[in-house]
């Protein structure tokens, strides 16, 4: 597994959504003014042939630029303590979920570039067990994985999950982050007992999908507020250990909360299947910031 590149992480003042992620929906209502300081209300036009006035667009309130301040002190928390201080992470991950990016529901279409990956690989992975593990590889071009082990051909895979989609997201920051989290999650895979590509059974598919789900909130929560842990300790092995400890709090935190999501998922039709993945981002961030309990 790898570790996150140093950087500054993510700024305060930055949008919770860029720009080429979908809309959310129609905004929130304004708050209405204060009956105490009510408005001057102008005099209305009634010159004929006066055009209707178009409504002014909302005002987007300017993002709590302090919003990562409490998840960052408590991540800096636990990696000082060389990943052993899992309450401060588990404090680190609530505050990040619950309040640094608006809600869950925000911070799930955060993941949208995430999900539209986690699609393809269980559209992947799903082509391996339906029509065997040769015949996939052979409509993947891998044909020369085929008597490769579980790590070649998953690591190989890669090709196909993180083929240009022509969306805008494609070779973004979030795809980088994305790929980390797949590179995490093959490692992880190959750690299931019992595992064959050539027989994978739903439940298998199902842990996979949980794994590549977790690996992506792990990344991503590193990503943005964790930008102090290569200043904090530069031990390569520290660091290895802090970030799959994060992951194992992740892992104990949500695989429950979205496991019978992702096998409804896996079990239901195949359409909307980015929305439904979405859906379990934001079950897994209500998991993590306490909104579920």
């Amino acid at each position: 597994m790898g570790t996150s590149s140093p950087g500054s992480g993510a700024g305060g003042s930055n949008p919770l959504i860029p720009s080429w992620i979908p809309n959310l929906g129609p905004p929130a209502p304004q708050p209405s003014p204060s009956p105490q300081d009510p408005p001057e209300k102008p005099e209305p036009d009634t010159s004929p042939n006066k055009p209707d006035p178009q409504p002014l667009p909302p005002i987007t309130p300017p993002p709590n630029t302090n919003r990562f301040q409490q998840p960052r002190r408590d991540f800096n928390k636990f990696v000082r303590s060389k990943g052993q201080d899992s309450q401060a992470f588990r404090n680190a991950a609530k505050g990040y979920s619950k309040s640094a990016n608006g809600n869950t529901r925000v911070l799930a279409r955060r993941m949208q570039p995430s999900a539209a990956r986690v699609v393809s690989f269980y559209n992947a992975i799903s082509a391996v067990k339906n029509t065997g593990l040769n015949a996939a590889l052979a409509t993947f071009n891998l044909s020369s994985y085929t008597q490769g082990n579980a790590l070649d051909i998953l690591s190989a895979l890669n090709d196909e999950i993180f083929k240009d989609q022509s969306t805008a997201f494609d070779n973004t920051q979030d795809d980088s982050i994305t790929r980390q989290a797949y590179a995490n999650t093959v490692t992880r895979i190959c750690e299931i007992d019992g595992l064959d590509l050539n027989s994978l059974t739903n439940e298998q598919i199902q842990v996979m999908l949980a794994i590549f789900i977790e690996e992506t909130i792990a990344q991503r929560i590193i990503c943005d507020i964790g930008n102090g842990m290569t200043e904090l300790t530069s031990d390569v092995d520290a660091l290895l250990e802090i970030e799959d400890n994060a992951y194992q709090i992740i892992n104990g935190l949500v695989r429950t909360e979205i496991m019978s999501e992702i096998i409804a998922t896996q079990m239901g039709g195949k359409e909307d299947l980015e929305q439904k993945i979405e859906n379990i981002y934001r079950i897994a961030f209500d998991a993590l910031g306490g909104t579920n309990n």
